[in-house]
């Protein structure tokens, strides 16, 4: 998943190089990113997600 600024640009430490696969299927699996880095909507405003699937389907998501 990359986290994408209002502009369309992929933010920094947030890109979808930087987000660790998910390769197993959960109902409560938590998106991460290399460094420890975690989508923060307070701190960055309003954004925009991209989510890339590979044999797979995106049921539903959340924020927290």
């Amino acid at each position: 998943m990359a986290v994408l600024a209002p502009n369309g640009q992929e933010v920094p430490g947030l890109a979808l190089a930087d987000c660790l696969p998910i390769t197993e299927d959960s109902l409560d699996h938590q998106v991460v990113w290399k460094y420890g880095r975690a989508l923060n909507p307070n701190q960055h405003g309003r954004l925009r997600l991209r989510f890339v699937l590979q044999q797979a389907a995106l049921f539903s998501f959340w924020i927290e």
